[in-house]
């Protein structure tokens, strides 16, 4: 009785190892938002490297950053700028911006 315990338990365990070292918690790609009538869009290189680009739709501007990515917050440091913390929320981004908290969606 024992052996089977520990064998459903050891299956448990490496069940959820294999879970978690497998979940894949890199970004890519873009995500967008929308913050007082300005189109923000965060676009994510590779490990380290991302632009983040504010009023597409007149002309707006483009800036380099480089952000460094955990579990749950990503701190994004733009050329120019403070730097933005992101926390990752059903599978998009919050950013708080001025006490306002803005929403990407990933595109």
């Amino acid at each position: 009785m024992r052996k089977e315990y520990r064998a459903l338990a050891f299956i448990c365990v490496a069940g959820t190892a294999l879970t978690a070292c497998s979940a894949d918690d890199s970004l890519s790609g873009k995500y967008a938002a929308d913050f007082e009538g300005e189109r923000m869009v965060i676009n994510f290189i590779d490990d380290s490297k991302a632009t983040f680009t504010m009023g597409e739709s007149d002309g707006g501007f483009t800036v380099d950053c480089a952000y460094e990515a955990g579990e749950t917050l990503i701190m994004l440091n733009c050329v120019g700028s403070s730097g933005i913390s992101l926390t990752r929320v059903d599978g998009g981004l919050e950013a708080n911006m001025g006490g306002m908290l803005v929403n990407y969606k990933k595109q």
